[in-house]
């Protein structure tokens, strides 16, 4: 029940984090704000966790592959395509180039553009998903959801191989494949979730001890002498924290109608607002000394533009429209029979 507030917070997040809101340390308050926006992008390994389970969940009600494949190719690829389409034309840079370069996430590889690269990992893990889903069905009654633990342990394994052996290209690519452990995470626990598994108080508690551990060591991670190499998989588990102290105080929040909308944009505005910022920065001129009313100016714009987007490219309106072509055929082949 509380997937869509998660998806609302996590959405909050990464806006906030890819917001340009100054905020000075210069007390304590405002220094846990500024540790706030500095690891807001933790609400990107939120949403992956929420992915991986939303996949099993999906599965689980229907396990014919091809629906769920195309079920996922017509929630992304439509936004995507148009919103970065636009983007590289007003950019005027690369050209056609450098559009089929990001779209198809070689750009990440070739040049380090991270312009797609979410969408590049999201559409990788939708695609192996099924797969992973298959193997730990055949191998429950041996290893049931240790596949993933496996999996975990030689994903990490790579990452630092890909450190050691080939640098420049691991800056490229390691914030998506250092992501990947938190997205096998998530598979892990979706049969548990699933299943109902109620969150005790101590875990609840734990998970809190958990979250304040992760908050100090990522605020003095640059402290700690291998912090190049974990500080990804601290957020991992500063996420992991969050959701579950989330969930469990999500029974008694009484107000979150507009978190749970906000996270039905999460895509569109994943796409937008950091795009919007660099637009209207030239455009909108505010004079406060935080640069807040120009960054509440610009979500107000990505609010709308997520509507329009969303109501562009929904699945229903591009489903719709294509029983209509559909339908013309079949009239004008009757039609020509005739």
């Amino acid at each position: 029940n509380s997937r869509s507030f998660l998806f609302g917070i996590a959405t909050l997040m990464i806006l906030f984090f890819h917001s340009t809101i100054e905020i000075p340390g210069s007390n304590w308050f405002l220094k846990i704000i500024g540790f706030i926006k500095q690891f807001g992008n933790t609400g990107v390994d939120i949403f992956l966790f929420l992915s991986a389970v939303g996949l099993y969940f999906s599965l689980k009600k229907d396990s014919n592959v091809k629906k769920f494949y195309i079920k996922r190719i017509v929630r992304i690829l439509p936004a995507l395509l148009l919103v970065n389409l636009l983007w590289f034309a007003y950019k005027n840079e690369g050209g056609i180039k450098e559009y089929l370069l990001n779209i198809t996430g070689l750009s990440i590889f070739v040049t380090g553009d991270r312009t797609c690269w979410f969408f590049t990992l999201l559409i990788f893990l939708y695609f192996i998903y099924p797969l992973l889903y298959e193997i730990e069905k055949k191998l429950e009654e041996k290893y049931g959801s240790k596949i993933y633990l496996i999996s975990i342990i030689l994903m990490i394994g790579i990452n630092y191989i890909l450190s050691i052996s080939s640098p420049q290209l691991f800056r490229y690519i390691e914030i998506a494949t250092r992501r990947i452990p938190i997205f096998l995470i998530g598979c892990f626990c979706s049969k548990y979730i699933y299943n109902g598994l109620e969150i005790k108080n101590l875990f609840v508690f734990s998970m809190m001890i958990l979250m304040v551990i992760c908050s100090i060591l990522l605020y003095n991670i640059k402290l700690i002498p291998i912090w190049k190499q974990i500080w990804r998989y601290i957020v991992g588990v500063y996420a992991i924290s969050i959701i579950v102290v989330i969930s469990y105080i999500f029974q008694y929040i009484k107000h979150k109608k507009f978190i749970e909308w906000i996270g039905t944009y999460s895509m569109e505005s994943y796409l937008l607002f950091e795009k919007f910022l660099i637009i209207f920065k030239p455009i909108i001129k505010t004079q406060d000394y935080y640069n807040l009313l120009f960054n509440i100016i610009t979500l107000i714009i990505t609010i709308i533009g997520c509507i329009i987007l969303k109501e562009i490219t929904s699945k229903t309106l591009i489903i719709n429209r294509l029983k209509g072509i559909k339908k013309l055929k079949e009239k004008y082949i009757k039609e020509n029979v005739k």
